[in-house]
């Protein structure tokens, strides 16, 4: 089975810029994604941006993407292995 390498490596963190945004970044400082908020309510509803928590929300879960990929794949992994395992078993 053949994996592909992630192009950008984790861990990715999440820094917040000038009072406006999250950026996230990936384990080398790359910028993947900027979350802007806006904490006055009316600029925000005229601009249609995010209130300040849901922007660190939404970085967070962003942020959390390497770790949840990994998992899904090395669970893709274990159930090949299991098949195999269980036919393997059925031949002898």
């Amino acid at each position: 089975m053949s994996c592909r390498r992630a192009a950008t490596p984790p861990p990715w963190t999440i820094d917040e810029a000038n009072n406006a945004c999250f950026i996230v970044r990936d384990g080398t400082g790359q910028a993947i994604a900027y979350v802007y908020f806006e904490d006055e309510p009316s600029r925000r509803s005229t601009a249609k941006l995010l209130t300040r928590d849901e922007a660190r929300r939404m970085a967070a879960n962003f942020a959390k993407l390497p770790e949840l990929l990994r998992r899904d794949v090395e669970a893709s992994e274990l159930s090949v292995v299991c098949s195999f395992d269980l036919n393997f078993q059925l031949i002898d």
